[in-house]
């Protein structure tokens, strides 16, 4: 049938993610820390440098002098050896590093997805035309990480961690189009769609520092849901006899599991804890309304003729329930807000 077109296809995805980003190189010289009988302070001409790279018009404005507002900098062999033990301890330099600064940024992971869509276009006659179908994916996560505990100002223990993540993802859709005239139509979507939690928020690491108070945890959380969103979109549009188009809609999306940096007060064994990490909002609702504008000034005289304005403005209003819970984890209320990060009012012109 000339008026039906199915599609269908499939697609493997394998993903490894290493992040080894770390903050804890931190080496003071004993000199500076007036620590009696330490070598003398390194200065920079003792060091091999290399002059900024320039080229024949780098700063020219200057006429080439310009020693005084710019240092050669360390080569990059010279920085590699700055970091090597021995001339660390030849030069007496102290090692601040915390060996748990890292351990909820360090991680592996492997991610392996196996997706299937099918869809089919229908013109159901002349002024009516629907498109629908599904995509479905299957996700297998597994991240390697490390818990640090810091137990006093110099002991710190680092022990392997390793978690696992499945789920699946079932995503249907289905977009109506009736065209009311040649010059106007409406359409109306349905679709589910949904977002992956970060790598990074599901690290298993975690890094538990006993030595504060109250005591501090900041961990991933290898729970995280995805986060997903069924999306209902209503719009109308009319174009005119030349280059532009007014339209105007409304929407609504229900989403569920939306993730959240959260810090809050944890009784774990006994102990009081402030356990930073991420997790998972309950359901949340979105609505709102949207209309637009592009238009050609083509009546305009002259110079003017030609110019353009592109107007759109879009209205949001959403709601959120954020559950309060004490030190056990006991519901004390719930807290009904905006979504975070979203904005009431969007809009933009461009001439």
């Amino acid at each position: 049938n000339s008026n039906i077109t199915l599609k269908i296809g499939a697609k493997y995805r394998e993903k490894d993610r290493n992040s080894t980003y770390g903050y804890n190189a931190v080496y003071i010289p004993n000199a500076a820390l007036g620590v009696p009988n330490s070598p003398a302070l390194l200065a920079l001409s003792q060091l091999s440098t290399d002059e900024p790279p320039k080229g024949t018009a780098f700063l020219n404005g200057m006429n080439g002098n310009y020693s005084s507002y710019i240092m050669n900098a360390p080569t990059k062999d010279q920085l590699f050896q700055m970091y090597s033990p021995a001339f660390l301890q030849q030069y007496g330099f102290r090692d601040f590093s915390s060996a748990d600064a890292n351990a909820t940024s360090v991680y592996n992971g492997e991610e392996n997805v196996f997706a299937a869509y099918a869809m089919a276009e229908i013109k159901a006659s002349d002024k009516f035309k629907i498109v629908g179908g599904f995509r479905n994916e299957t996700t297998r996560l597994t991240l390697y990480g490390s818990k640090a505990t810091k137990e006093n100002a110099t002991s710190t223990v680092i022990s392997p961690s390793t978690v696992e993540s499945n789920y699946n993802a079932f995503l249907p859709m289905l977009h109506l189009r009736y065209t009311i005239s040649p010059k106007s139509n409406i359409r109306f979507a349905y679709t589910r769609s949904f977002i992956r939690p970060n790598f990074g928020d599901m690290s298993p690491g975690s890094s538990i520092d006993n030595t504060t108070s109250p005591n501090k945890i900041t961990r991933g959380n290898p729970d995280l849901k995805p986060t997903f969103s069924h999306n209902f979109d209503l719009m109308g549009e009319y174009y005119f006899d030349n280059i532009g188009i007014l339209s105007g809609g409304v929407f609504y999306k229900k989403i569920s599991d939306i993730v959240f940096q959260d810090t809050s007060i944890m009784n774990i064994s006994g102990t009081d804890y402030m356990v930073t990490q991420a997790k998972n909002l309950k359901d949340s609702n979105l609505l709102g309304f949207e209309m637009g504008i592009n238009k050609r000034f083509d009546f305009l005289p002259g110079f003017w003729n030609g110019f353009g304005l592109e107007f759109n403005y879009t209205y949001i209003d959403s709601k959120v329930d954020v559950s309060r819970n004490d030190a056990k984890g006991a519901l004390i209320t719930t807290d009904r807000t905006s979504l975070p990060n979203q904005s009431k009012n969007l809009f933009n012109t461009i001439l």
